[in-house]
């Protein structure tokens, strides 16, 4: 709040008298009040000084207007003279807060500064809603009073915007095509919009961000913007492997030696993992089948490890009246992955006798973002 700003408020039919140090000379921009009971706060206030006498008589050659802040009993910053002549003031001196023509020409000034005198925007202020590129899906960000929003990185994966209410503009779950170091980037909205003084929220792309300036922002609600990678065509691999002989009672990890689907190349078949390479919601399905030809097993358990730690189990007993004890496990879960976080499947069996057993030629794991 400053003395100068052009939208200040009033106080219906109110009226008071200056304290009993009165206003010494024309000068003064301190001064106590008898009360500031009902004057705004939150804006600059203009007084009008002496119009009257306390017993309602008009005093012409006393009266001032004079604009300030309230703080507590008292007027600061006061602008003197605003109407009328600054000057002195006797204690007890009565002020009245009324719509003064300065007050008047003021807010039409501050009108003025974005509209024309027939209420139309000026150039450059009317284009405030998003415009939409059609031809490769994205939409342009809003403008402010006409200026380029100004983005930024203020971390890895958090974006700032300056002085700009964006909440009602994306959402979680939209897409951002922008400039950052130099590179295009892109991302999804991984968390919800926030304003205070600017607007914050946080993104998921396989780049990071590097802090400082961002350009040339976009962002886009239609579901395949042109050069956006899809969650559910990009983000999700399935894998098979082949027989594999497990020690018992060893809890030992799936090798899948052939991707049927893997668009991103998330899958590590060295490591035999699946790197995730956004952050988010992901479903993963783990399914094997095991036998042991002395139908010793007796029990089978499968593992689903996020970053070498088992977050879901599930056992299998053997079919009853098989005689090769074949066994089947389903591993099903919906997990939260970080970018660069790991899932394995892991094997573990008890064959009774110490023997080993067998792994089919058709275990799978199958990945998939469900959401950021």
């Amino acid at each position: 709040m400053n003395v100068t700003d052009k939208f200040i408020k009033g106080a219906r039919k109110l009226a008071g008298t200056i304290d009993s140090s009165g206003i010494i000379n024309g000068t003064v921009d301190n001064f106590g009040l008898s009360s500031a009971s009902g004057l705004p706060t939150d804006t600059p206030v203009e007084i009008t000084v002496d119009r009257v006498d306390s017993n309602g008589n008009l005093t012409p050659d006393k009266e001032e207007v004079i604009k300030g802040i309230v703080d507590s009993n008292r007027i600061i910053n006061a602008v003197r003279g605003v109407e009328g002549t600054a000057q002195s003031h006797q204690p007890g001196a009565v002020f009245e807060v009324r719509l003064t023509s300065h007050q008047w020409g003021e807010m039409v000034d501050g009108i003025q500064v974005e509209h024309n005198p027939d209420g139309t925007h000026k150039n450059g202020m009317t284009v405030e809603e998003p415009e939409i590129i059609n031809w490769d899906g994205w939409s342009k960000f809003p403008k402010n009073s006409g200026v380029d929003l100004v983005f930024s990185a203020t971390d890895l994966n958090t974006i700032s915007v300056a002085g700009y209410d964006l909440t009602g503009v994306i959402q979680r779950g939209d897409k951002l095509k922008l400039t950052n170091d130099g590179t295009v980037k892109y991302y999804y909205v991984s968390t919800a919009p926030v304003f205070s003084t600017d607007t914050t929220f946080d993104v998921a792309g396989e780049v990071d961000l590097v802090a400082g300036a961002i350009t040339l922002p976009f962002f886009s609600k239609i579901d395949n913007p042109q050069g956006f990678k899809k969650a559910e065509n990009y983000y999700r691999a399935g894998v098979i492997g082949g027989t594999q002989t497990i020690a018992d009672n060893t809890q030992t990890k799936i090798a899948f030696n052939a991707i049927y689907y893997d668009p991103n190349s998330n899958f590590n078949t060295s490591l035999n993992r699946y790197v995730a390479p956004i952050s988010g919601y992901y479903r993963v399905v783990l399914s094997f089948v095991c036998y042991d030809a002395e139908a010793k097993l007796a029990m089978v358990v499968g593992y689903v490890r996020k970053n070498n730690v088992a977050q879901i189990q599930r056992g299998s007993l053997p079919h009853t009246g098989n005689a090769m004890s074949i066994f089947s496990v389903i591993c099903d879960l919906t997990i939260v992955l970080s970018k660069g976080d790991y899932i394995e499947g892991f094997v573990l069996g008890d064959t009774t006798d110490g023997g080993t057993f067998t792994v089919t030629d058709t275990p799978r794991m199958e990945v998939t973002l469900l959401n950021i």
